[in-house]
């Protein structure tokens, strides 16, 4: 195995700790049911829209109230529900970036979108009176960079734009659909499991 010298993160399921089931249940408490969903992934995809900032929150808001017929539903009830995934970060996992950052190039790579990433940024602050900026050399959201994971395209932008060599980037997410994709341009993956120890990444890269 080539020398690690470069960690690109995943921010969700990995550094950020998340409750989907939260969100599915108070979209279902509306009445947003199952076929629902499945008729977005056939046709509209506004999740995948949204991600990647073809539209907006208030676009996003409208295309649920119009799929659902609810043109009742307030911004605060959609909003509270949208983000009720989000359950916030653990104070060891900021420490550990921070220690990794004296030894290491860090990234982070985020399919999010704009909503999400003004809940988590107050979190972080929050907890560690940090910004994004205070702990990656750089980071990639997918609703500002147009692109969103599994497309080969963000990883290669990250590559291309900070001049990282493949096979000395290690690359760490939940989803195993994204660290093939990564490691299809020749990095080396981690698939973070449920609830798992970020300190495993320490006998990787040591």
């Amino acid at each position: 195995m080539t020398e690690i010298r470069n960690i690109i993160f995943d921010l969700g399921g990995v550094l950020l700790d998340l409750d989907f089931d939260k969100t599915v249940k108070a979209f279902s408490e509306m009445g947003f049911t199952p076929e629902m969903y499945q008729f977005d992934q056939k046709h509209s995809r506004y999740f995948l829209k949204f991600e990647t900032g073809k539209i907006t929150p208030v676009d996003f808001k409208n295309e649920i109230r119009e799929i659902m017929n609810k043109k009742d539903l307030s911004n605060d009830v959609l909003d509270k529900a949208w983000n009720a995934m989000i359950l916030g970060f653990q104070p060891e996992k900021i420490e550990l970036l921070k220690k990794l950052a004296k030894t290491h190039r860090i990234f982070l790579l985020s399919n999010t979108n704009v909503q999400h990433e003004k809940v988590y940024s107050r979190m972080l602050k929050e907890v560690s009176g940090l910004e994004m900026k205070d702990l990656f050399e750089k980071y990639y959201y997918s609703h500002k960079v147009g692109l969103a994971k599994p497309d080969p395209a963000i990883f290669q932008l990250v590559l291309n734009e900070n001049d990282l060599k493949p096979e000395e980037t290690l690359y760490i997410d939940d989803s195993q659909q994204h660290i093939d994709s990564a490691q299809k341009l020749g990095m080396q993956g981690f698939l973070f499991p449920p609830n798992g120890d970020l300190k495993e990444i320490l006998t990787i890269i040591q």
